[in-house]
């Protein structure tokens, strides 16, 4: 049975930049630099960014397109902990994700925020470009950090994000 995900959109330079590049926001709110897991990764360019400029030991993407696993596969040919799997985000291994990036679509994030609560590490941090978690709760171990968009958007100025 073929699964269907969302569009592929590609990752803007600036909102991953604002992630990774010099004084981005993950560069003080991600602590174990271990493993980055993208959800939908697409052409891989978070995959590609969370080792070359976020210095993850390695990272690995999951996207339901064979033609854009090749393509990912093909620009991280000679590149170490660049890793990409033809694989649904629902059958993907979290148990050791220290950053999870997803671009997810308003239908499934009930059932992702439940995903990832229950797989994560309590140390996790979760970037959701775009669509909210809606049950997310203020006191939540997992740290969810919602909406890349605004850190574009608002200079980096605007990050919530609950430290305790």
């Amino acid at each position: 049975r073929r699964r269907k995900g969302a569009p592929f959109v590609p990752s803007a330079q600036a909102k991953i930049d604002a992630i990774f590049g010099r004084g981005g926001v993950l560069q003080s709110h991600v602590r174990r630099r271990q493993h980055a897991v993208d959800l939908g990764s697409g052409g891989g360019a978070f995959v590609r960014a969370a080792v070359r400029n976020g210095h993850f030991a390695r990272a690995t993407g999951y996207e339901l397109n064979p033609a854009l696993v090749l393509f990912a596969r093909m620009q991280s040919v000679l590149a170490r902990g660049e890793h990409f799997r033809l694989c649904s985000l629902w059958d993907a291994d979290l148990s050791d994700a220290d950053l999870v990036f997803v671009y997810g679509v308003p239908s499934i994030m009930v059932a992702l925020e439940a995903k990832l609560t229950r797989e994560l590490p309590v140390d996790a941090v979760v970037v959701s470009n775009l669509f909210r978690f809606p049950d997310v709760e203020e006191n939540r171990t997992t740290a969810l950090v919602e909406e890349a968009s605004q850190w574009v958007d608002a200079g980096l100025q605007n990050l919530s994000m609950d430290d305790s």
